[in-house]
C-alpha cells in the first residue's frame, strides 16, 4: 500500500511538471514578393504565408477583390492554395501559403498594406494580417537623359481624310453631349436644393452621401479605426433601409451572403462591398494600420456602390412604374413612393 501510494505521489509530481495547454491558436502571418524591385508593368508573385495549427484551415483573399486589399499591386491571377506540416519543427503546426501574379503602375514605390487571413478552428475565425512593406519601383528612363534624347523630326505632311473630319465631329457632338448633361444635372440638383429649403425630407440615399461627404482618409494610424467605424455605419445603415437587409445586427460575412441573393443588387456590388468589409475589420479589431491612400480607395469604393445600388433601385422602381396594372389591381399613382417608405 504506501509502495502504490509512492507511485501516485510521482504520478501527480510529473504531471504539475507539464506545461499548460494554450486554447489560443498562434497564428503568424508573412507577405513577400519575390523580386526585390518591381518596375512599371512587370510581373512578379507575391506570396502569402500562413503558420498555424493543423487542426485549424486557412481561407485567402480572391484575385479580384481589388486595390482596397492589394494596395498599389494589380493582381493578374492567384494560385492554387497548398500547405505543408512542420514536423519536428513545431510538432502540431502547419503552413499554408497562396502566392499571387502581380503587376504594378506606381512610380518611385509600390505600396502594399496589410494583408488578412481567415483562420477558422471549428466555430470560431481569427483574422491575422501581414507586415505591411513597399517594394521601389525604378524608373525605366536612363540616369542621363540628354544622350538618350534625340533631336526632333521635322513634321511629316498627312493628307486630310473624311474620317478626320468624322472623328472631329463627333468629339465636338460629344462635347455638346458632355455640356448638356452637365447643365441637367445641375438643374435637378438645383431642384434637390429647393426642395430642402421648403423642409423636404432626406432619403436614405441623401443622407448616406451627406454622411460619406463628411468623412477624409486619415493620415494618422490612431485615426483609422474611428474612421472605419464611421464608414460601414454609414453604409450598414442605407443597406438596411432601402434593402430591408439587417445589416447593422450581422457579421461582414452575412451581409455579402445577403446581398449575393438580393435580386436587385448588380452583381460585382457584393464583391466590393466585401473588399470594403474586410479592411474595416482588419483596422477595427486586428489592429492593422492602413495607409491613406488605402483609406481614401475604400471612401471612394463606398460611395460608387451606394450610387451603383441606388442607380438599380431606380431603374427597378421606373420599370414597374410603367406596366400597366391589371384588372382590379391599383395604379402605381395610388402606392407610395418607395423611397418615402424606405427613409
Amino acid at each position: 500500500m504506501t509502495r502504490m501510494r509512492c507511485w501516485l505521489l510521482v504520478l501527480i509530481g510529473w504531471l504539475a511538471l507539464l506545461p499548460p495547454v494554450s486554447q489560443a491558436q498562434r497564428v503568424q502571418v508573412d507577405a513577400y514578393v519575390e523580386a526585390d524591385s518591381l518596375r512599371i508593368g512587370e510581373q512578379t508573385t507575391l506570396w502569402m504565408v500562413v503558420e498555424h495549427s493543423f487542426r485549424s484551415e486557412v481561407a485567402f483573399p480572391e484575385a479580384d477583390t481589388g486595390p482596397t486589399l492589394f494596395g498599389d499591386l494589380e493582381v493578374l491571377g492567384r494560385s492554387v492554395p497548398g500547405h505543408r506540416y512542420m514536423g519536428a519543427a513545431r510538432t502540431g503546426g502547419r503552413i499554408d501559403s497562396v502566392g499571387y501574379t502581380v503587376t504594378t503602375f506606381a512610380l518611385d514605390e509600390a505600396e502594399v498594406p496589410a494583408l488578412p487571413a481567415w483562420v477558422v478552428m471549428g466555430q470560431d475565425t481569427t483574422i491575422a494580417g501581414s507586415d505591411a512593406f513597399t517594394i521601389p519601383v525604378p524608373s525605366v528612363l536612363p540616369a542621363d537623359t540628354t544622350t538618350a534624347m534625340q533631336p526632333l523630326m521635322p513634321l511629316v505632311p498627312f493628307p486630310y481624310t473624311w474620317d478626320r473630319w468624322i472623328a472631329a465631329s463627333a468629339l465636338v457632338l460629344a462635347l455638346l453631349a458632355l455640356g448638356l448633361w452637365g447643365y441637367m444635372r445641375y438643374w435637378r440638383w438645383g431642384d434637390a436644393e429647393n426642395a430642402a429649403s421648403h423642409g423636404h425630407t432626406a432619403t436614405a440615399y441623401e443622407a448616406t452621401c451627406t454622411q460619406l461627404s463628411r468623412l477624409s482618409p486619415p493620415g494618422a494610424n490612431a485615426e483609422a479605426k474611428a474612421f472605419y467605424t464611421a464608414l460601414t455605419q454609414a453604409l450598414r445603415t442605407y443597406l438596411a433601409k432601402r434593402l430591408g437587409i439587417p445589416a447593422r445586427e450581422r457579421t461582414s460575412a452575412e451581409v455579402v451572403h445577403a446581398l449575393e441573393q438580393h435580386p436587385q443588387v448588380p452583381q460585382k456590388v457584393a464583391g466590393r462591398i466585401q473588399a470594403v468589409l474586410e479592411r474595416a475589420d482588419l483596422a477595427k479589431f486586428a489592429n492593422t494600420s492602413p495607409g491613406t491612400a488605402a483609406n481614401r480607395t475604400a471612401l471612394q469604393e463606398t460611395k460608387q456602390t451606394v450610387d451603383a445600388i441606388e442607380h438599380a433601385l431606380q431603374a427597378s422602381t421606373a420599370s414597374s412604374a410603367n406596366t400597366p396594372p391589371r384588372d382590379g389591381a391599383p395604379s402605381h399613382t395610388d402606392r407610395a413612393a418607395p423611397d418615402a417608405a424606405s427613409a
